[in-house]
């Protein structure tokens, strides 16, 4: 790469979009083909050369910013052709329409929010940076969709054979590649400065640069000591929502388009099984459905421990 990016911020890049591309995947097999296999190439810093010479006919460029200011944004960029033959085997084509921007260019937004819908919600530890994005805009036209764009961005490589290999890339602004390297006590001191968009959107402004909330560990050693208590009392009065997830699928968009008025949905457990039951989108307990009143409710059976919940919830 160059100076901006170290062998160690690379690799951490690298184990994310590795994560990225599994979602995206995913979002092809189950909406166009589940044959479908990505390669990926590395993090290389932006060449308008390599564009140029990828994409001889129009460009359609889907820009995904990040929704806390200061992160930036990602986008995707494919040639017409390939949005116009992804648009079509959606709706159960045979893949050879021509593009049509009134037609594919909300098909393309539509299959880009879900790969980055994907990516967010998918569990991942070691990510420590944000994985909230706003929702996807795409704009048809040419290289100078790109202009904003020079070696201080990332953009990844991918491969999709559909009868034929079709390229597209994956880039991100400076401050959207920052938010997935390792944190330093050094990075968290530096303001961010204000993130450059291309022109599919105005330039952000500057602004404060957001940081992470630095909680108090709730370990054995801080659990009776007053300044902890006391820290906790102060979330006990936030309110959180709660989920209850029965189970999940996957389904190609030919059959949900099918679906009608009586038409069942087999979910991956099996009747009698434990339900999830997630707050503020993490896991916390298990329990099995229950009918209160005309209601439903959940009667937990299987519940994290005290110093996991608190984890979690914070």
């Amino acid at each position: 790469m160059n100076d901006f990016i170290t062998p160690e911020q690379e690799l951490e890049f690298m184990k994310a979009e590795e994560l990225f591309k599994e979602g995206m995947e995913t979002v092809f097999q189950t909406s166009i083909n589940p044959e479908i296999a990505l390669e990926m190439g590395n993090l290389v810093p932006f060449d308008s050369k390599i564009i140029s010479e990828s994409f001889s006919e129009g460009l359609v460029l889907i820009q995904v910013p990040h929704k806390e200011q200061g992160f930036g944004s990602e986008s995707i960029l494919f040639s017409a052709g390939t949005v116009a033959k992804i648009s079509d085997l959606m709706v159960m084509g045979d893949g050879e329409a021509e593009f049509n921007p009134d037609e594919h260019l909300d098909a393309i937004q539509e299959i880009v929010d879900q790969v980055f819908g994907a990516f967010s919600n998918t569990p991942a530890d070691f990510i420590q940076g944000d994985r909230s994005y706003s929702l996807a805009k795409a704009v048809h036209g040419d290289a100078s969709l790109l202009q904003m764009a020079d070696e201080s961005w990332g953009m990844v490589e991918f491969v999709m054979n559909l009868g034929e290999e079709h390229r597209y890339f994956h880039i991100l602004s400076p401050e959207a590649l920052m938010n997935f390297f390792p944190k330093t006590p050094e990075d968290e001191r530096a303001p961010i400065s204000g993130a450059r968009g291309m022109s599919v959107e105005s330039q952000r402004g500057e602004g404060t640069a957001p940081r992470a909330a630095q909680f108090q560990s709730f370990g054995p050693e801080s659990s009776a000591g007053v300044q902890s208590a006391s820290e906790i009392e102060m979330l006990l009065d936030l309110s959180l929502s709660i989920v209850i997830e029965l189970g999940r699928t996957t389904m190609f968009i030919k059959d949900i388009l099918r679906l009608a008025p009586g038409s069942i949905i087999e979910l991956d457990k099996l009747s009698g099984d434990p339900v999830d039951i997630y707050v503020n989108d993490k896991k916390f307990a298990e329990g099995e459905v229950v009918v209160i009143d005309e209601n439903f409710g959940v009667r937990i059976t299987e519940l994290m421990k005290p110093e996991d919940r608190l984890r979690n919830l914070t």
